[in-house]
């Protein structure tokens, strides 16, 4: 499973990315990073729940292949954005619903926010998603 947003392959594996062109940032988590060559974010082992978040800034021309992703899950029989993961065995789900239905999720067992009248974003665990669906989309490689 993977989160909803821009991704690049590099040196055979996709990887989040959090800047664009001319050099693009990306991201990894994990407990080591897969070269010494990524610089670790000060604070991201306790934001993540464990995970470090490690940074690593490349050249449009290591770049092989580039896609626009969208996750989706229902969780309590709502479909949300799947937005990202933490060590803990959470989703970070996201999505516009009817006003009841935000009221209802902020004041529920979860950690919800509500961003305006229709708009939610909370943690659940993800044992408790279900349909989760990926939809990918192959973007033109950048200029090297």
């Amino acid at each position: 499973m993977r989160a909803t947003g821009d991704w690049i392959e590099y040196r055979g594996h996709l990887y989040p990315i959090t800047s664009h062109e001319p050099n693009f940032e990306i991201r990894y988590f994990g407990v080591v990073p897969p070269d010494s060559e990524w610089a670790r974010r000060k604070g991201s082992d306790e934001q993540s729940g464990g995970l470090a978040e490690y940074t690593k800034i490349i050249s449009a021309g290591e770049v092989t292949r580039r896609i626009s992703l969208k996750a989706k899950a229902v969780w309590d029989g709502t479909e949300f954005n799947l937005m990202g993961f933490d060590a803990n065995g959470n989703a970070w789900l996201l999505a516009y619903v009817p006003g009841e239905i935000a009221l209802a999720l902020v004041a529920g067992k979860h950690s919800w926010e509500m961003f305006d009248r229709s708009s939610v974003s909370g943690r659940v665990p993800v044992s408790e998603l279900t349909d989760v669906s990926e939809t990918m989309r192959e973007l033109p490689l950048p200029r090297a």
